[in-house]
């Protein structure tokens, strides 16, 4: 069995999808239009409108060895607030209003979303509603990537594109990567 680089690309740091147009013939959305088998992406609104029919499926596993599917959270639509260091009277307040919004949200917002929204007015059949609750359930946030620490991030995408492993490239950057880690440690202990 082919790992699921060998049929799906990477196309390198910053791009999405493979070096097909995004467009269709008439300049829609390629997926939107019809002229597309895979769209590797979110779930928009385009999708209410498309006339042909889809399903939605998680991420390949990388080969058969793989346990489980993975999902990473896009750091491009995830939004976060921040409490600047500055803000020291009103700071604890402001911290506790706004973990009481996320928990509030995860635990109202979020199901309404997925029951009313995903599941009934963007997927249309049952298979798809399991297969985003697959994708749910393992979905993870990475932190290296958040932070980027040393540039990481962008090592590994360079690494993909090149098809390089990144092992050597990780152990010439690691007292680097390492350093940042512990630098950002510091800021949020301090």
């Amino acid at each position: 069995m082919k790992p699921v680089s060998a049929i799906l690309p990477y196309p390198g740091p910053g791009k999405s999808g493979s070096s097909v147009s995004r467009t269709g013939k008439n300049g829609e959305l390629g997926y939107a239009s019809g002229y597309w088998l895979f769209e590797l992406g979110n779930l928009g609104g385009l999708l209410r409108e498309m006339e042909d029919d889809y399903g939605v499926l998680p991420m390949p596993k990388y080969d058969e060895n793989q346990r489980r599917y993975y999902h990473d959270a896009s750091l491009g639509n995830s939004p976060v607030a921040a409490i600047p260091i500055s803000a020291s009277e009103g700071g604890a307040t402001a911290s506790f209003i706004l973990e009481a919004m996320s928990y509030e949200s995860y635990d109202r917002v979020l199901p309404v979303f997925y029951d009313n929204y995903l599941t009934t007015k963007l997927v249309r059949d049952e298979e798809s509603v399991e297969m985003l609750r697959i994708i749910h359930d393992t979905l993870y946030y990475d932190i290296g990537a958040l932070f980027n620490w040393g540039n990481l991030r962008i090592m590994i995408e360079d690494c993909c594109a090149a098809k390089n492993p990144p092992v050597s490239q990780f152990a010439k950057s690691r007292q680097r990567i390492q350093n940042f880690m512990e630098k950002t440690l510091e800021k949020i202990n301090a």
